[in-house]
């Protein structure tokens, strides 16, 4: 029972502490995230009950493995749900998740041999390190690119470039879809009389992918040139979670 209530309350806690450093950005999402988490909860408290009466190394090895794996099982079956709102959430939720796991089975592989604290306390500071590193960067900006459009560019000009340029028209005969690999793009502002799009791509897109979508872009007779923007630029950058 103290394993799940660790494991609940660590999520919980990851959360607070990611909204603490995001100044208080998304805390009305904190509703959710108590009745999201008590599923894993329930699993913690289902594998810490099969830990129990294990060998110390055992017990550790089991919460190293199985804690993070039944955030991660939380994580799936919420998005399941869910569905794209999973990404709502203005705290990443699958890093909260992973560590109340692993918080929550630390406790329970102690707590049968108080003794083995060096290790206990040794795999928690592991885990607030990594909860530390995983949020920073969750927080941090995802790779952009500036495009030049051409001088005096029309409207159905700049429309052209989201549907042709760094989108494609959409199967379904509505619409359109960015390029796989672009998580989104916006008009973010004019460089005299050029319009400027600033397009993001998706953190798991290999430098190679957003090379050869960048070279494709240049292809385009509408973008005169792109320029690649600094992490260090926040200008219109989301305060949103991004993986």
């Amino acid at each position: 029972m103290i394993a799940a209530v660790g494991a609940y309350a660590g999520s919980v806690l990851a959360a607070v502490a990611y909204l603490a450093s995001n100044g208080w950005f998304g805390a009305n999402d904190l509703p959710a995230m108590l009745v999201y988490s008590l599923p894993l909860a329930v699993l913690v408290y289902i594998a810490g009950s099969l830990l129990d009466g294990r060998r110390p190394g055992w017990r550790y090895a089991g919460a190293l493995v199985i804690g993070p794996l039944l955030g991660f099982l939380v994580y799936v079956a919420v998005a399941l749900l869910l569905g794209g709102w999973i990404m709502a959430f203005s705290f990443p939720v699958l890093f909260c998740w992973l560590f109340g796991g692993l918080f929550g089975l630390t406790l329970a592989a102690w707590m049968p041999q108080r003794r083995t604290w060096p290790v206990a306390m040794s795999l928690a500071v592991f885990a607030v390190l990594a909860l530390f590193r995983v949020n920073a960067y969750a927080r941090a900006p995802e790779p952009r690119i500036a495009l030049y459009l051409k001088p005096h560019a029309s409207p159905e000009e700049i429309q052209m470039v989201w549907e042709h340029v760094i989108g494609r028209p959409s199967e379904s005969g509505q619409g359109f879809d960015l390029l796989e690999g672009i998580s989104g793009a916006g008009v973010s502002g004019y460089a005299g009389d050029q319009p400027i799009l600033t397009v993001s791509f998706w953190k798991r897109t290999s430098r190679h992918s957003r090379d050869s979508l960048t070279a494709l872009i240049r292809q385009s007779p509408l973008v005169e040139r792109v320029v690649a923007v600094p992490s260090s630029d926040t200008t219109g950058v989301r305060t949103s979670v991004s993986y």
